[in-house]
């Protein structure tokens, strides 16, 4: 019961006609892309479809593909409705992910705070390795405002999800 199963690689047809963000599905049909509201955002698009694309530098490239490595920036995953079970697709469908761009929250970014805690969870349970461009460093993302008290354990992650020991546990595993 995915909440953005478009999310998933390799989903149906039919399930890919009822989904909220089809432009993130990795693989989609011809015909469902000419109705992606941000096509640019499809792995493995077509040559064809690149050449329809307003922003066709997102589109991963064949190493990406190969390696599955995913770009996002922090408005793509977390200013926007998603949940758990959309980050822990995110995070079995790559193996590394680069975030970038992510603010200093402010108290009144408390949905994007909580968002940023469960994406950062899902990365964490499912070894995904992650690298963060960010305006500031962890402990300075959320600093106040509700659930800022309890972002400490997703700055203990980050922090962990750097270490050398994380890096060879996870899914890129460069030993």
């Amino acid at each position: 019961t995915l909440r953005h199963p478009e999310l998933v690689s390799g989903s149906s047809p039919k399930t890919q006609s009822t989904l909220r963000h089809p432009e993130l599905v990795s693989g989609s049909s011809p015909k469902t892309q000419s109705t992606l509201r941000h096509p640019e955002l499809v792995s493995g698009s077509s040559p064809k479809t690149q050449s329809t694309l307003r922003h066709p530098e997102l589109v991963s490239g064949s190493i990406a593909q190969t390696q599955k490595i995913a770009i996002f920036n922090f408005d793509q995953l977390c200013r926007v409705e998603l949940a758990a079970s959309d980050y822990q697709a995110i995070c079995k469908n790559f193996d590394l992910i680069f975030l970038l761009k992510v603010p200093k929250l402010t108290s009144e970014d408390v949905n994007e705070a909580r968002r940023f805690v469960l994406f950062i969870d899902e990365v964490y349970e499912n070894k995904t390795a992650l690298i963060v461009l960010a305006k500031t460093k962890s402990e300075k993302i959320y600093e106040s405002g509700i659930g800022s008290e309890a972002f400490a354990r997703t700055v203990s992650r980050l922090n962990e999800i750097k270490s050398d020991q994380y890096w060879q546990e996870s899914k890129v595993n460069f030993k």
